[in-house]
């Protein structure tokens, strides 16, 4: 083994849901995540990363991320910090929905820098 190891999701058969409960409607549909070029990206343990692959757990990271920064469907602050964004998955999810003005990313891994 070379010490890497592979995300499972922990419900299979998670489907999430389009529908919104606040005034501001975002995408919380699964859809793609962004493909990581064969080889060439294996994520290091000794950073941490993981790299999301299931568009499931995406969908609920941002759900769960838009029902903690928001008040009444409005956000709680003018800016979004992403630590470690990878490949993108969250980024793009959190660029559809809150746009570029917002969101800064800080990645240390030169490899993601590039995919970014």
């Amino acid at each position: 083994s070379d010490g890497e190891w592979e995300w499972q999701e922990d419900d299979p058969n998670f489907v999430a849901s389009a529908s919104s409960t606040t005034i501001t409607t975002i995408d919380t549909a699964a859809s793609a995540t962004p493909q990581l070029p064969s080889g060439k990206l294996k994520p290091k343990q000794s950073l941490g990363q993981n790299f999301l692959k299931d568009p499931n757990t995406v969908a609920k990271i941002i759900r769960a991320f838009h029902n903690d920064a928001t008040r009444d469907g409005r956000p709680l602050s003018s800016s979004i910090i992403e630590l470690g964004p990878g490949a993108g998955a969250l980024t793009d999810r959190l660029v559809q929905n809150y746009g570029c003005d917002m969101l800064q990313c800080i990645e240390i891994d030169p490899r993601a820098v590039e995919i970014l």
